[in-house]
């Protein structure tokens, strides 16, 4: 199945997969992963950097490694997270490749909702909702997931920001089986970010 993904993006899956290795030791499983995950998601680029989407995947399973360094059925599914959302792979597929654990994780933070379930906050909602009942290593994925991106949309995009941050916020009161310690470190992150916001809002003397 891989090969029948790759074809544009061979070389590019070559760089990211050498810069991987070279960054921090991998199991095999988790190589598969990145392999698997960059011929999955193609082209695809992040949206305010340009940069390939496998990037911030990578950035999640890197955060993952260094709070849960045994769990690489965690690893792979940081690797995977977005392939059910973002790309043609089926739940089936995935099963296929990386079995039912991993596969599991990432059902578990995959968004639920769709666009016929209204506006923005009712979708919201229902995908927190979600979250709300996932497992403490599907919510510690989450955890990992919403770092990269509040960092980055932060950075980017101050108007969205200001949607967003407090969306995350509600996320996270939700995840009460996660690892308290990176709880405690997103939520310095977003609170951090929002003070910024704040600041931002201040009318100048």
């Amino acid at each position: 199945m891989i090969e029948r993904m790759c074809g544009r993006c061979e070389d590019e899956r070559d760089s990211l997969k050498s810069r991987l290795i070279h960054s921090q030791r991998q199991t095999e499983e988790t190589l598969r992963a990145v392999e698997f995950a960059i011929a999955a998601h193609g082209d695809q680029k992040r949206k305010y950097t340009g940069e390939p989407y496998v990037l911030h995947l990578m950035e999640v399973m890197h955060t993952l490694r260094a709070w849960f360094p045994e769990d690489t059925s965690l690893h792979c599914a940081g690797l995977l997270h977005d392939i059910l959302e973002d790309t043609k792979v089926t739940e089936v597929e995935l099963r296929a490749e990386f079995g039912d654990e991993v596969t599991d994780l990432v059902v578990q933070v995959t968004d639920v909702s769709t666009a016929k379930d209204g506006n923005r906050a009712a979708r919201k909602e229902l995908d927190r909702q979600h979250l709300e009942n996932a497992c403490g290593r599907a919510q510690n994925l989450k955890l990992a997931d919403m770092l990269s991106n509040t960092k980055s949309i932060a950075e980017h995009d101050v108007k969205f920001a200001s949607v967003y941050l407090p969306e995350k916020l509600a996320v996270l009161k939700s995840l009460t089986r996660c690892d308290t310690e990176l709880r405690k470190q997103l939520l310095d992150v977003l609170n951090r970010q929002l003070a910024t916001l704040r600041e931002c809002d201040q009318p100048r003397r």
